[in-house]
C-alpha cells in the first residue's frame, strides 16, 4: 500500500520500503490515526505529485517538524563572524589587525571588550579558507557558501569553549 499511495520515483528496495513503513507507523503512534490520515491528505494536496509526498512532509503536516540542533561547526562559525564584526579590520595591502570592540555603555561612556584568543579549530579553518583577509574581502554575496566552506574544513578537536567573548552586545 505504501508503495501505491507514496511512489518513489527509483526503485526502492523491501528494506528501504520497510522502513518507510516504520516511519510512517511512529507517526501514527505520536499524533493518532484521525491526526495521521488529516496529514496525509495535507501532504497530497500542497505536493505537486504524490512522489514529492515524503515522510517528512507528512511530519510536518502532522505538526512534527524536527529541528535539528546546531552543528559545532555552525556554533563556531556564529563565533567567528561575531568575532570578525566586532575585532577585525583591514589593515593596508591586505593585512588585518585585531582591535578590542568598544561600545558606548551611556553618554560620554565607553566600555571595551578585549580581542579574545581565537580558539586553534577556528584559526585552522580560518587558514584554510584563505585566512582573514579573504574573509573579510569576499562577496557578502557569496557569505553562505563561505559558510558551508567552513563548515565543511571546520575539525572541532576537545570542543574548545566558544564562550570566551560575549555575545549579548
Amino acid at each position: 500500500m505504501v508503495r501505491e499511495f507514496f511512489p518513489s520515483q527509483v526503485q526502492e528496495s523491501d528494506a528501504a520500503t520497510k522502513l518507510r513503513i516504520e516511519l510512517l507507523a511512529d507517526v501514527v503512534r505520536e499524533v493518532g490515526a484521525e491526526r495521521f490520515t488529516a496529514a496525509v491528505k495535507q501532504a497530497l494536496a500542497v505536493s505537486r505529485s504524490r512522489w514529492d509526498c515524503s515522510v517528512s512532509r507528512i511530519r510536518e503536516c502532522a505538526g512534527l517538524k524536527h529541528t535539528p540542533p546546531p552543528s559545532a561547526a555552525h556554533d563556531a562559525w556564529i563565533w567567528l563572524t561575531e568575532f570578525i564584526r566586532r575585532h577585525v579590520r583591514l589593515s593596508g595591502e591586505d593585512g588585518v589587525r585585531f582591535e578590542p570592540y568598544v561600545y558606548m555603555v551611556a553618554p560620554g561612556t565607553a566600555a571595551e571588550i578585549p580581542v579574545p584568543t581565537i580558539p586553534p579549530p577556528i584559526e585552522r579553518a580560518v587558514r584554510s579558507l584563505g585566512g582573514w583577509s579573504a574573509l573579510l574581502q569576499s562577496d557578502p554575496a557569496y557569505w553562505t557558501a563561505r559558510m558551508r566552506d567552513f563548515c565543511a574544513v571546520y575539525v572541532d578537536q576537545g570542543s574548545p569553549r566558544m564562550d570566551s567573548m560575549e555575545l549579548s552586545r
